[in-house]
Parts: structure tokens; sequence; C-alpha cells
């Protein structure tokens, strides 16, 4: 794997006193491998408390907690696991301190990676930043988490597993992207359409859950279309629908202000969310599993086949496992004629097919229930469509 300076890094500008995530060097890797970490140097006019916390970004993406340069300007980040096919641009970007001195400057450099077994000696630099105080940034800040702990289904539909209000004074912000760790044991596909909800209404962004630092995190990215959020106070939501994890637990938290990503458009800069941080919800409980069957919206009901016809679909159904994988171990079929055509002495053969492959045994039908003993044929995966169908001579 080699390293160069990203033509995306931030040119040579300021950094504001409390500015958040400010942008300082941008490093593209290139080639087959992994980087399992990164030494940063810190340059310029500056002591080691300008930077109150510095992070690795793979674009909306936090790949790091916050880090601290020492007394020597430096600063090892370990366990990165950064995979690289092809190529992939990281991001240095720091919080700025609020006691940052006017006239100060800071730059920041690649000085040193690993990759498998291969110790790199690098020196890429990015530009000069000037600090400057005084500015009077726009604010945000959160008070306590509304969710509480709760037992749900696993089949319930956007469900509310984070919420809380947010204060935004001085001016409108933009909401650039927002990063909830979801803490707990289940696993990480147990939910899906997870989205982000400003005030009752969808943003319509839904999440990507990814793993960073060991932990799953659900990342909403809104770098393309910045959604504003107006002065006053707004309610923040996360929803999304149980699919799995039967017996499993999952909270949501807003770990540190780094996680939400918001700008002051008019000073040009990200600003950091005050208040209740880390902002922790309840944590959720997902009961055992259950199962549904309905109609198959695509089979048409009323159909009219010939008689002697051989291995005809009589019925479809859609069937959904949640919580957990379901096994159904019997059936009950009762065919019927609403008007008995001249003639109908049964069917014959009847047989059930679970996602194309029968189980069960055939049997003929005359009256009454048909019963199939499936032991361990039918299981239902959860969290995805399975199909059941009857068929017939």
């Amino acid at each position: 794997v080699l390293a160069s300076l990203s033509a995306t890094t931030p040119a040579a500008g300021y950094i504001i006193d409390n500015q958040a995530t400010a942008g300082l060097l941008d490093v593209t890797f290139t080639g087959s491998g992994t980087v399992n970490s990164v030494t940063l140097k810190r340059s310029g006019i500056s002591d080691q408390n300008t930077l109150t916390n510095v992070y690795l970004y793979d674009g909306a993406n936090r790949l790091t907690d916050g880090y601290s340069f020492n007394s020597t300007g430096m600063i090892t980040m370990n366990n990165l696991g950064i995979m690289v096919n092809g190529s992939k641009t990281i991001s240095v970007k720091a919080d700025a301190s609020g006691t940052a001195s006017n006239n100060s400057t800071i730059a920041v450099a690649l000085t040193g990676f690993t990759s498998g077994a291969s110790v790199n000696t690098v020196n890429i630099q990015g530009n000069l930043m000037n600090l400057a105080t005084g500015s009077s940034l726009a604010t945000a800040s959160f008070t306590a988490n509304t969710v509480t702990s709760a037992s749900v289904n696993a089949g319930i539909t956007a469900y509310t597993f984070w919420s809380a209000p947010l204060q935004v004074n001085t001016r409108a912000l933009w909401l650039k992207s927002a990063s909830f760790r979801m803490v707990g044991s289940v696993p990480s596909d147990a939910l899906s359409n997870i989205k982000l909800f400003v005030d009752g209404v969808d943003t319509g962004k839904v999440a990507s859950v990814m793993m960073m630092n060991g932990s799953n995190y659900a990342v909403f990215d809104f770098m393309a279309a910045p959604m504003s959020l107006t002065t006053g106070s707004h309610t923040i939501d996360v929803r999304a629908n149980v699919e799995k994890g039967s017996n499993r637990t999952v909270s949501f938290s807003l770990q540190q202000a780094a996680d939400l990503m918001i700008m002051d458009p008019q000073v040009g800069v990200n600003v950091a969310a005050s208040g209740t941080i880390p902002n922790n919800a309840g944590t959720i409980t997902i009961n055992t599993g259950s199962i549904t069957a309905t109609n198959d919206p695509a089979f048409q009901s009323l159909t009219t086949v010939t008689g002697g016809a051989s291995n005809v679909a009589i019925a479809k159904y859609k069937v959904r496992a949640y919580g957990e994988d379901v096994k159904v171990q019997s059936i009950q079929v009762l065919p019927s004629f609403p008007t008995s055509p001249t003639g109908v002495a049964g069917l014959d053969d009847v047989t059930l097919y679970f996602n194309g492959s029968q189980v069960g045994t055939q049997q003929d039908w005359t009256s009454g229930n048909l019963t199939f003993q499936l032991g361990s044929q039918m299981i239902v995966p959860a969290g995805m469509d399975s199909f059941l169908e009857v068929r017939a001579n």
C-alpha cells in the first residue's frame, strides 16, 4: 500500500476557536492491503492543546475516537483495519480549542503508517492553517433522551430507538452527517430501514450500518445535500424496523459531538453540538420470534384451469419470520369450491412447495383439511420474504 497527498486536501485557510471537525489533511492510499496504524505530526506556531480531538474519517464515516497530540507533537493511531483495494482517501479532522490564540498556526502531516508487516516512513504535509478567535458561531445543544427501556416484538415497524430535543441558536445550521452507535447484543442486520426524522418528518435518508472501533454505527450521510436546521427547538428521532434479534438487546447513542456534523453556513465551519453528550437512549429488548402469512399479492387467485391439468398452483402465500428463524412443523390446507363444477371428484397429488422445493408428502383430497407433517423441512428465515405454494392435479 502506498500513500500520497490527495487533491481534496483542504486549502490553507482559517480554523475558528470552538470549530468542530475542521479538515486538515486528506491522504489517498493505493494498492491492496490493510492500513493498521498511522502516525501524525503537528507543526506550526501552536501547542499540543490547540486541537482537542483529532479524528480519521472516511467520507462522512468517523473511523476513530478523538486523539490528542503528545508533548512532542505526535499521534499514533493503532488497530485501524482500513481496507484498501484500489484507492481510498482518508481525512484527518480535528476540533479546535475554545481558547485558541489569534495568529497561531497549525499543520498536520502523515509521517508513517503500517500495512501488514510493512512499516512505511513518509512525509505527507497538509496546508498551514491560521487560527482565529472572536467569531460568533451558531450553537446547537441537546437535552436528555426521551426513549426509555422497553420490550418490543420482532416485526414492529418504524419503532423509535433514539429521540432527543436539539436547540439551535443564533442562525440556521446545516446538518451534514449523523452517526449513532448501536450498543447491545443484536446482530448488525437485526434492524432494517433505519431512518432519521426531524420534527416527525422523514429526512429521506436510510442509514448505512458499518463497523467502527469494534462497534456498529448507523450513519446518515447528508454531505451531498446538507439539511437546514432553523433556529429553535427540533426533535431528532431514529426509527427502524425490527427484523430479527430474538431475546437480544440494543440501544442507540450519540457518543460524542463529532458524531453530529453540523455547519454554520455563514462562517463556513462546522460547530460542535453541546449539552447532553453522550446522549444515550434506553435499552430495547426484542421478544421471541413470530411468523406471519399473507396471500401473495402477485398470485392471481381467479384463474381458470383445465380439468386434468397437472401440478397447477392453486394458492400462494408470502410468509415472513421475525426475531429469529422459525421452524414450521405442520400445515393444514383446506381446498374449497365456491360453486362445485360438474363432475369434480377432488384433487390429486396436493403438494406443498416452500421457496420452490417440495416439503411434506403428496396427498389426495376429497373433503376436509389436509395435514402436512414437515419435520424440519420448512424453516422460515428471519427478516426476508419466503413463499409457500399449494399445487395439485
